[in-house]
C-alpha cells in the first residue's frame, strides 16, 4: 500500500508538472502577442523593424512550439529537431522546460522501461491509474484550464485590435510619406535650379579671381626683390655691428675711468668721472691694472661701489673688495658694462637667475643693480614664462641665465629660443649673468652661520659703508673716520700727500 501511494503521489506531481507546463506555454504566447501589439502602437514609423521583431517572435514561438511537441511526443519529433529550430537569442522558458523534461525523464526512467525519457505521453499511461484516482483534481485544473483559454482568447481579441490601430497607422504614414516625397522633388528641383545660377556667378567670379591673382603675383615679385635688397643690406649691418662688438676700441672693451686717488686706511677711492659724466651713486665698477687691454675679457682686481658725485668729473667710492697682493693704485681702470659716460646701455634678461648658488631667483636683484648703474632694461622673460618689453636695435646685451628645461614648460622654453632668434636679429651681444655681475663689481654675500645648539642669534650683524660693524643697538655705523677727524663719507680726507680734495656740494647718501 506504501508503494502505491507513492506511486500516486508521483502521478499526481507529473499531472502538476503537465499543467504547469501548458500554464507557462500559454502565459508565454499571450505575453508574445500582447508585447507585437504594444510595439505596433509605439512606433509606427519602424514597422519594418517591427515586422522583423515579429519574425523573430515567430521563431521563437516555432521553437517552442518544437519543444513542447518533443516533450509531449507528439509529430515524432526529436531532440535535433528542436535545437534546429532555436533561434540565435535562445528562450530561457523553453530550455526551462527541456531542462525539467531531462530531469523527470531521469527520474522516472527505471520505472517506465527504455521509452520512459522520450516524452510525456508514455508516463500518464504508467500513470492512469493514480490519475483516476485524482479526478476530482483534474476537474478544477481542467476549469482552471478552461478558464486560462477563455482569456487567452480575449487577450487575443484585444490584441487583433491593437494590430488593426497599427496597420491604419501605418497606412496614414505611407500616404504621409508619399506627400513628402512629392514636396521633396519640387524642392530638390529649385534648389538645382539655383545650384545653376550660382554655378554661373562663380564661373564670373573666379575670372576676376584669377585676374586679381595675376595682379597680385605681379606686386609679390616686385616685393620680393625688394625685401631681397632689404636682407642684403641687413645682413651688411649686421656684419658692421658684429665688427663693432669684437673691435678694440669698442666702448666695451675700453675702460670707461681711471682712479685718481687711494686711500686705502680709509678704504675709499676717487676716480675721474663725475655729474657730467652722467654718473650715479650705488654704480658699481670693476678694477684693472693701468696696462691692461680688453678689460672685458681680463679677471678684476677689485670692485668699486660710488658714493659720493664730488665734481664734474669726480667721484668718491669705497671698496667693495680687493686684493692685498695687488692693490688698487693710481692710474688703474675701472670698468662697468652698464654704464659708460655719456652713454646709456641698454639690457635684456633671459634665463633663470642664480648668482648664489641658493636655488632662489635673484633676478629682482639683479634689475636693480642694472637700474642703479644707470642701465635700462628693454626686454625681460620672467621665471613664469611672461615676456615683457622686446629686443630692438638699441638693446646692447642680452644677459643670459640658466637654460629652461623639459621640467620648465614648453611656453618658457619656446619664448627663451625666440628671444635668442631676436637676438641674431639684431646683433645683440650675449653674457653671461654671472660674467656680467663680475664686470660690475658685484660679489655676492658669504652667509657662514655656526648649526646646533652653539648657533647664536647676533652671527649675521649689520655691517656700514666700508666694512665698519653695526652699532649694538642696530642700524648703521659710520664709516670710519680719515685723519682729520671726519667720517669717511662726509668731506673727502686728504691724500697721502696732505693736500684736500675738493668739497662736494652733495650730502652724505648714508645719512
Amino acid at each position: 500500500m506504501a508503494a502505491a501511494s507513492s506511486r500516486e503521489s508521483q502521478g499526481l506531481q507529473i499531472a502538476v508538472i503537465i499543467f504547469a507546463v501548458l500554464t507557462i506555454v500559454l502565459a508565454v504566447t499571450t505575453y508574445v502577442f500582447y508585447a507585437q501589439a504594444e510595439t505596433a502602437k509605439k512606433d509606427v514609423a519602424t514597422a519594418q523593424a517591427a515586422t522583423t521583431a515579429k519574425e523573430k517572435e515567430r521563431a521563437a514561438v516555432f521553437y517552442q512550439n518544437q519543444a513542447l511537441k518533443f516533450v509531449i511526443g507528439y509529430g515524432n519529433i526529436d531532440r535535433p529537431t528542436v535545437m534546429s529550430a532555436k533561434p540565435v537569442a535562445g528562450d530561457p522558458a523553453v530550455d526551462e522546460i527541456l531542462a525539467k523534461f531531462d530531469t523527470d525523464m531521469a527520474m522516472y526512467a527505471a520505472q517506465v522501461g527504455e521509452q520512459g525519457a522520450s516524452n510525456y505521453v508514455v508516463l500518464p499511461n504508467y500513470l492512469l491509474g493514480i490519475i483516476t484516482n485524482k479526478q476530482f483534481a483534474q476537474v478544477d485544473s481542467e476549469a482552471e484550464t478552461r478558464r486560462v483559454q477563455a482569456k487567452s482568447v480575449q487577450d487575443l481579441a484585444s490584441q487583433v485590435a491593437v494590430t488593426k490601430v497599427a496597420e491604419d497607422a501605418k497606412a496614414k504614414a505611407e500616404t504621409d510619406l508619399r506627400d513628402q516625397t512629392a514636396t521633396y522633388t519640387t524642392d530638390r528641383a529649385a534648389a538645382l535650379a539655383e545650384k545653376d545660377r550660382v554655378a554661373g556667378q562663380l564661373t564670373v567670379k573666379d575670372q576676376l579671381l584669377k585676374k586679381e591673382r595675376e595682379e597680385s603675383q605681379k606686386t609679390i615679385a616686385t616685393i620680393s626683390g625688394q625685401l631681397t635688397t632689404m636682407q642684403g643690406l641687413a645682413e651688411t649691418m649686421k656684419k658692421k655691428v658684429l665688427d663693432f662688438n669684437n673691435s678694440t676700441v669698442n666702448r666695451f672693451e675700453s675702460p670707461d675711468g681711471r682712479v685718481t686717488l687711494v686711500n686705502q686706511a680709509q678704504r675709499l677711492v676717487w676716480i675721474n668721472l663725475g655729474q657730467k659724466d652722467g654718473l650715479q651713486r650705488q654704480t658699481t665698477f670693476s678694477v684693472f691694472n693701468h696696462d691692461e687691454n680688453g678689460v672685458a675679457q681680463a679677471e678684476p682686481k677689485a670692485r668699486l661701489e660710488v658714493v659720493r658725485i664730488v665734481g664734474d668729473h669726480l667721484a668718491e667710492c669705497r671698496i667693495l673688495e680687493d686684493k692685498p697682493a695687488n692693490p688698487i693704485l693710481q692710474n688703474d681702470v675701472i670698468f662697468t658694462p652698464a654704464w659708460s659716460p655719456g652713454v646709456e646701455v641698454h639690457f635684456a634678461l633671459v634665463g633663470f637667475m642664480d648668482i648664489n648658488k641658493d636655488s632662489v631667483s635673484d633676478r629682482e636683484m639683479i634689475r636693480n643693480v642694472i637700474k642703479m648703474s644707470g642701465g635700462i632694461i628693454d626686454a625681460e622673460l620672467q621665471d613664469d614664462g611672461t615676456r615683457t618689453g622686446s629686443i630692438n636695435v638699441n638693446t646692447r646685451y642680452l644677459v643670459l641665465g640658466e637654460k629652461p628645461n623639459e621640467r620648465s614648460g614648453t611656453r618658457v622654453l619656446a619664448e627663451y629660443n625666440f628671444m635668442l632668434g631676436e637676438v641674431n636679429k639684431y646683433g645683440t651681444e650675449t653674457i653671461n649673468v654671472q660674467k656680467l655681475m663680475s664686470m660690475m663689481g658685484y660679489k655676492p654675500e658669504e652667509r657662514k652661520v655656526e648649526l646646533g645648539t652653539n648657533a647664536a642669534k647676533n652671527e649675521f650683524k649689520k655691517r656700514g659703508p666700508g666694512g665698519a660693524a653695526a652699532p649694538a643697538g642696530g642700524g648703521v655705523a659710520p664709516p670710519a673716520a680719515g685723519p682729520s677727524g671726519v667720517p669717511g663719507f662726509g668731506p673727502p680726507a686728504a691724500n697721502p700727500m696732505g693736500v684736500p680734495m675738493p668739497m662736494a656740494p652733495v650730502d652724505d647718501p648714508f645719512k
